[in-house]
């Protein structure tokens, strides 16, 4: 089973990195087989200040910017339209190596843009792994100092395959495996707290549905739920069920497999009509 460092951090808190996390786990009975840390690969990014940003005077969309990466200021030819002075970014310097979808890799190196020297690159969310937004760079909290490790902000998440026997079906969900945790590490569980408005009208009176003995089935619960948007989910959303290995499909599929691992409670939503 599939379990996401940052899914169980919603429910204990885990100040440990991923090694602590991962030796707690399998001291306590659940094997980790493998960890995956997509975020390795970005080690060397930092969090760098844009001091000014000026138009490239051979391009009408390229802007020549200075920044601040916590050491130095330096010059970085940029293309992104959003770009400013005074925005806090994602610095991919000199020496960095970013994986391209190709499966090649982009390394940075001193160059020249339009007869401009460039030393490194301002990244957008998706030449980093975090989205498919190519919009326009990435923009962070003005609060995070420059020269701060990129990684360090928490936004990589790890994933572990844990071996769960077939006596610890309690396990087989983030909160299971965050009581086991919590119990090893002697803090608290994060209550868990849903507020759940409801008219008079049940479920029976809209459907009919039978159990049928020896269908392997012995309790079958529903819910009507009316004025349902079906649309793109969360980015919160999509992202955990991303680190588990299940692709976001839209907000009513993704919020029935967010339960099931989250919780470990199998779901499935049906269209009324």
């Amino acid at each position: 089973m599939k379990v996401s460092l940052n899914w169980l951090r919603r429910h204990v808190d885990l100040p440990e990195n991923a090694e602590e996390v991962a030796k707690a786990l399998t001291s306590i009975g659940l094997e980790v087989e493998g960890t995956e840390e997509p975020g390795k690969v970005y080690e060397k990014l930092v969090v760098a200040k844009v001091l000014t940003c000026e138009a490239h005077p051979d391009s009408d969309h390229l802007h020549i910017t200075t920044v601040n990466n916590g050491k130095e200021t330096i010059q970085v030819v940029c293309g992104a339209p959003n770009v400013a002075a005074g925005q806090t970014v994602v610095l991919a310097p000199i020496g960095a190596e970013l994986p391209l979808p190709d499966g090649g890799t982009l390394k940075m190196k001193k160059s020249k843009i339009r007869g401009v020297e460039s030393f490194g690159m301002i990244c957008a969310e998706d030449e980093i792994g975090l989205s498919d937004d190519h919009a326009g760079i990435m923009v962070l909290d003005d609060s995070i100092p420059a020269g701060t490790p990129f990684v360090s902000l928490g936004l990589y998440d790890v994933c572990f395959e844990l071996n769960v026997t077939p006596n610890r079906p309690d396990a087989l969900s983030h909160r299971g495996v965050a009581r086991e945790l919590a119990a090893k590490f002697g803090r608290p569980l994060k209550p868990l707290a849903y507020e759940l408005k409801e008219d008079s009208e049940a479920a029976s009176s809209a459907i009919s549905l039978e159990v049928v003995p020896g269908c392997g089935c012995s309790r079958y619960v529903g819910r009507v739920i009316k004025d349902v948007k079906v649309e793109k989910s969360p980015a919160w959303l999509a992202k955990l069920l991303h680190a588990v290995g299940m692709n976001s499909i839209n907000n009513v599929v993704d919020i029935t497999n967010f339960i099931l691992m989250d919780v470990g409670q199998p779901l499935h939503s049906f269209d009324m009509d």
